[in-house]
């Protein structure tokens, strides 16, 4: 890439490049980009895979720790989101357990608010089952 800069450079000083010069140079440098790039993808799908299988085993510990909250994921989930926003250096065994707390606390103040949150989570259970199907549906259709 220096090289063809510096011929480039030359044979502007020179008063002699080209269209295709410019051309040439300008797609040589898109080129380097998207090898450079490309060269990082190993190492994000690598860091994303791990987090996600960090977060997943945080997640089975919890459920592991308070059984009876599994019904109540996105209640759980939302809990944690506002907990983690009021502080966020908080650690995450800290978030876990004053949400685990907060969801217990809700709960029991507002007997209704239980069966809306079973409610949600089987209706989020279908809404996932509805689109794993049409996405199956849209793979085979392309076989």
């Amino acid at each position: 890439m220096r090289q063809s800069a510096a011929r480039l450079m030359k044979k502007i000083k020179e008063g002699t490049v080209t269209e295709d010069d410019l051309m040439d140079f300008g797609v040589g440098v898109c080129k380097a980009a998207v090898e450079e790039s490309l060269k990082t993808v190993p190492n994000v799908v690598n860091h994303v895979t791990k987090q996600m299988f960090f977060l997943r085993q945080l997640a089975n510990d919890f459920y592991k720790k308070h059984p009876d909250l599994r019904e109540y994921r996105q209640l759980v989930t939302d809990t944690i989101e506002q907990i983690e926003g009021e502080n966020p250096g908080m650690t995450y065994e800290k978030i876990a357990e004053l949400a685990a707390q907060r969801v217990h606390e809700r709960l029991a103040a507002n007997p209704g608010l239980a069966e809306k949150a079973k409610d949600k989570e089987k209706d989020n259970k279908k809404a996932v089952a509805k689109t794993s199907r049409r996405r199956i549906d849209e793979a085979l259709e392309d076989l």
